[in-house]
C-alpha cells in the first residue's frame, strides 16, 4: 500500500495476523543444525487492541519448536499480507514484490503472568 513507510507497514502486518511462519534451528537428532519451520498462532496486540511492539505465543516444550528454543533460541517470524487473502483480493500474486511480507529475526523471552 502506498503512502505507508517501513516501520508502519510491518506494523500494520504483525497486527493483523493471527498466525506466522516461525523457524528455528533444529536440536532434532536427525536434522540438527537444518531450519525447521512452524506455523503458529500469534498475537500483537495488548487486550485493549492496540500494538505493544512484541510479538506474543504460546509455545510447549512438547512441539519440536519449544525444544529447539531450549538450546538455541533464535527464530524468525515471517508475515505476509496475504495471510488474510489481502494480495490476492487485489489481484496480486503473493510471491510478488507487490505483495508486502515482513520478516522478524530474535529470540524468545518467556513473558511474566501480568504481561
Amino acid at each position: 500500500p502506498s503512502g505507508l513507510s517501513d516501520a508502519s507497514l510491518a506494523r500494520r502486518l504483525l497486527h493483523q495476523a493471527n498466525w506466522a511462519a516461525v523457524g528455528s534451528i533444529s536440536t532434532h537428532e536427525k536434522i540438527i543444525d537444518f531450519p525447521m519451520v512452524n506455523i503458529m498462532a500469534v498475537d500483537y496486540s495488548a487486550l485493549n487492541g492496540s500494538s505493544t511492539g512484541h510479538i506474543r505465543f504460546f509455545l510447549l516444550n512438547l512441539d519440536f519448536t519449544g525444544r529447539d528454543t531450549q538450546q538455541k533460541n533464535k527464530v524468525t517470524f515471517f508475515f505476509t499480507d496475504d495471510q488474510n487473502g489481502a494480495c490476492q483480493r487485489r489481484g496480486v500474486d503473493p510471491m510478488e514484490p507487490a505483495c508486502p511480507r515482513v520478516i522478524v529475526s530474535g529470540s524468545v523471552k518467556n513473558l511474566d503472568i501480568a504481561e
